[in-house]
């Protein structure tokens, strides 16, 4: 089962990749120029986040300007300005300000940019935002005045091995029970349950159709079935699934012959999912009671 992998490249372009060939600029521009010279530069800027389509809330971080050099006796204003930008600075990036605040005898000050994964139409493609610092009173810093952020989106590739032979369902308002899946010989991304609703006549299979793009939507056709007790019945449903996780969760309408049991299935591998409340009665009696 693939890890999701946490890698939003968030760095600051000409401060952290410096060769040993410009180590001697690199320590003048890190140190007071014999007290003479204050430089201001980007910093904060090497967290790594994740943004993969399973994401669902924003997530926000700091990042800041600081002073290379002596402290200043006042507050100090630093403004920047975003010079190019392929994201939308309004719903998908959002930073809080565009000034920083350098408090009175400290080196450093910080703003906030929030990311919501939401408002991204899901890509592989590096999504930049590049920051420069504006010029004011103090020299800004040659390898710290621009900063540049690469968003790139970790859209896991899909597998549909990856969702077959055992899992562990849970099945709201019933219990947790063991599932099989395997693969259609024909139909691209479609796997068969051998074990569904927990009550499958031999043979009884339900299969599941996967989009198998940045979507990851599960369909089940309207299909008949055959319960345990020989009863005939139908489902069908939607569902989404996890491609970094190898996770999937389903809604379905089930039927017993007419009676209708609208039902949702968490498939999990085993270690992987929730505590489940067991319910001391089987399939089979939950549905006598239901028909009587």
């Amino acid at each position: 089962m693939k890890n999701i992998i946490k890698i939003l490249l968030v760095l600051l372009a000409g401060v952290f990749i410096i060769s040993s060939c410009m180590k001697e600029e690199e320590d003048m521009f890190n140190s007071p120029d014999n007290n003479t010279t204050t430089y201001l530069q980007f910093t904060d800027l090497n967290d790594v986040f994740a943004m993969t389509p399973a994401d669902t809330l924003p997530f926000t971080f700091e990042f800041g300007i600081k002073l290379n050099g002596n402290t200043q006796a006042s507050d100090l204003n630093v403004n920047f300005e975003v010079v190019s930008t392929t994201v939308n600075l309004d719903s998908q990036v959002v930073v809080s300000s565009y000034t920083v605040i350098i408090p009175a005898n400290t080196y450093y000050g910080t703003v906030e940019m929030t990311i919501d994964p939401n408002k991204f139409v899901l890509s592989a493609d590096t999504l930049k935002l590049n920051l420069k610092i504006v010029e004011g009173t103090l020299t800004l810093a040659p390898f710290g005045a621009d900063a540049t952020f690469n968003f790139i989106y970790n859209v896991c590739p899909f597998d549909i091995l990856d969702f077959l032979g055992g899992f562990k369902c849970y099945e709201t308002n019933y219990m947790e029970y063991d599932v099989n899946f395997s693969l259609d010989p024909l139909v691209p991304n479609r796997i068969h349950n051998s074990n569904f609703y927990d009550w499958a006549a031999p043979g009884a299979t339900l299969y599941y159709d996967f989009s198998g793009d940045e979507n990851q939507i599960i369909t089940i056709p309207y299909q008949p079935f055959t319960y345990g007790d020989g009863t005939e019945g139908f489902a069908e449903g939607t569902g989404t699934y996890d491609a970094c996780t190898g996770k999937f969760s389903c809604d379905y309408d089930v039927y017993y012959g007419t009676t209708p049991d609208p039902c949702h299935h968490d498939f999990y591998r085993e270690g992987d999912g929730k505590s489940a409340t067991i319910i001391s009665k089987s399939k089979a009696e939950l549905m006598r009671h239901k028909i009587k």
